[in-house]
């Protein structure tokens, strides 16, 4: 018997946890309290809490802490909390917890020290089960929760949505709607509403670990806010209004940089109150949110441009574009409340041009879609080689109760200009000094200017002329194939095959490129003297090869004939052709018995 009733004592005994740490306990010293552990039920409804902390606070790091993350990531729809985490548990009304003007949050709950500690729906300290002191385990907070968490009976008569969207600028937009579908509201509600960090990395427990929704900043009327950086536009409280017309919307845009880790970080808490006050609780909760547990999403999910005039991913001056979009309920929610679809150009400046009218967003039930287009005529877009890109947009506007009204609801099409080619300079790939009868190959490359053609969409052209002249030809060119397609060094290669008749001396050549719409391209820069084509031999004129004499050579005067045993003399103009060297100079014999030297 004896040993049973220890057994019993030991097993109660390890329900027993240290809950409070105040500013004469020592770590190791601090005040022990019966916690029976529960598993945390579902409560039927969201719950909200504010939760005091500190940074050298032994029990909240290893169980007040892990207690709220293990809620919320059990109830992530149901439970949503702010953590007002000071520097030290002594002193738990620091501005690092978010007690500063015109809030003072700690002190409205009528906190100056100790913690861990818990309010659930309000609840000022000492006012009974909801404002809970002192953690030993991470389930120490399940009661709370579990039991109402002090929300108001008339919950279901309000929703609230927090949407939060980076900017891309360096600001986050925040957006909070307020819904109520009962019979009578109050005359003012309070929106209470903080920006967090969803990882406390700026405020880590001395051991490291590092809690959730630590306060950074308290979301003010009229747009304003206050952190420890100041107060951004000079408000004097919390957000009041009305909700005789059954709906409202706040926005605010903050820096990212007021949690560390920036916007993919940021973690906005709100809660419907009934009032609010400095220096006391109690006041009623109704409903409560935050930007991760929004079940309404709207979202931009594709757009594409089409040219209507030619089958290419560019455009030129007074093609037609098709746009094409596609909007879908993406949420846990159907959605019924409106909305507007428009698509715009943007300008080089970056403002919005619309594109036709705005079209009406349609009621989407949960995975729906809707399918918008319009047509734009680019007449009056310049094709600009240092502006090479159309930028198309089409965005959702005047939605409510969005989980992210910004970066989601709108998506950009970069569609590219379809630009005149350049050439470079053609370069030799062999000797510049050729004989008769042999080749010389020419390398072509150039740049297509645009992001549409590449040199596999491409083709050019060659020429050649005597140096200077300016009397250019294909007729000694063949070739023009694309070498090393795709690689570093891709180039169209002619072959420049000069025949005997052709005349010596120094020859320029010049290329161009014509991309896939037939855009021809600026002759290159010439190369001038690119080639030197060396003497040729003379040579006796038959009729066998009148296309190899060259063409300064007298024309050719047809065999000559002798009468028999008369001495005759024979012009042999146009019968030895030398392009040149003239005929008296040259030595001329035969070794014909009849031929006279």
């Amino acid at each position: 018997m004896i040993l049973a009733a220890l057994m019993l004592m030991m097993s109660w005994g390890a329900l027993i946890d240290a809950v409070d740490m105040n500013e004469n306990d020592e770590d190791t010293g601090a005040l022990q309290t019966a916690d029976v552990v529960f598993s945390a039920s579902d409560p039927g409804h969201v719950v909200f809490s504010q939760y005091i902390t500190s940074d050298n606070c032994g029990f909240c790091m290893d169980y007040g802490s892990p207690a709220h993350k293990k809620l919320k990531a059990d109830w992530g729809d149901k439970y949503t909390y702010v953590s007002l985490h000071s520097a030290s548990y002594g002193d738990t009304d620091d501005a690092e917890s978010g007690n500063v003007n015109p809030i003072s949050a700690v002190n409205h709950l009528g906190e100056t020290g100790g913690a861990p500690k818990t309010s659930f729906g309000d609840a000022f300290t000492g006012s009974g089960s909801s404002f809970m002191t002192g953690c030993g385990s991470n389930t120490c907070w399940d009661p709370g929760f579990s039991n109402n968490g002090r929300t108001h009976s008339t919950v279901a008569d309000y929703s609230l949505g927090v949407a939060q969207g980076d900017n891309g600028d360096g600001t986050s937009t925040i957006t909070i709607s307020a819904d109520y579908v009962g019979a009578a509201p109050l005359s003012t509600y309070t929106l209470y509403a903080a920006v967090t960090e969803e990882v406390c990395y700026s405020h880590a427990y001395t051991n490291g670990y590092k809690g959730g929704h630590c306060w950074e900043a308290w979301l003010l009327d009229g747009g304003s806010h206050v952190s420890n950086s100041g107060n951004v536009g000079g408000g004097t409280g919390f957000q009041t209004f009305s909700l005789s017309s059954g709906s409202v919307s706040y926005t605010w845009t903050v820096s990212n940089s007021l949690v560390a880790q920036g916007a993919s970080n940021m973690m906005t808490v709100a809660a419907l109150y009934s009032g609010w006050s400095t220096s006391t609780a109690n006041f009623d909760v109704f409903t409560a949110s935050d930007s991760g547990m929004n079940p309404m999403d709207l979202s931009v999910t594709d757009m594409t441009v089409t040219n209507l005039d030619a089958s290419s991913a560019g455009f030129q001056t007074g093609d037609r574009l098709q746009l094409d979009a596609t909007i879908g309920n993406t949420g846990q929610e159907d959605y019924s409340d409106g909305g507007q679809i428009q698509f715009f150009e943007i300008t080089s400046s970056g403002s919005e041009s619309p594109i036709g009218q705005a079209v009406s967003l349609n009621n989407l039930i949960i995975g729906a879609t809707q399918s918008v287009s319009a047509e734009f005529d680019t007449s009056s877009i310049s094709m600009n080689p240092s502006d090479p890109t159309s930028v198309f947009r089409v965005k959702l506007t005047g939605t409510i109760g969005e989980k992210n009204m910004v970066s989601n609801n709108r998506l950009d099409s970069y569609v590219p200009h379809d630009l005149v080619p350049s050439t470079s300079k053609p370069i030799s790939a062999g000797s510049t000094t050729i004989q008769r009868g042999e080749t010389l190959d020419f390398e072509v490359s150039g740049m297509a200017n645009d992001n549409v053609d590449d040199m596999s969409t491409m083709s050019a052209e060659f020429e050649t002329s005597g140096a200077g002249a300016n009397q250019w030809t294909v007729a000694w060119v063949s070739g023009g194939n694309l070498m090393g397609a795709g690689g570093a060094n891709e180039r169209f290669v002619f072959t420049v095959s000069p025949p005997n008749s052709a005349g010596s001396g120094d020859y320029d050549v010049r290329a161009r490129l014509i991309d896939a719409r037939g855009q021809v391209g600026d002759w290159s820069t010439v190369n001038s003297d690119a080639f030197t084509l060396m003497n040729g031999l003379p040579m006796v004129v038959t009729a066998d090869n009148l296309g190899e004499v060259p063409s300064n050579c007298p024309a050719y005067p047809g065999q000559p004939t002798v009468k028999v045993e008369t001495i005759e003399r024979i012009d042999v103009a146009g019968l030895i052709c030398d392009a040149e060297t003239p005929l008296d100079q040259l030595v001329i014999s035969s070794h014909s018995v009849f031929g006279i030297q």
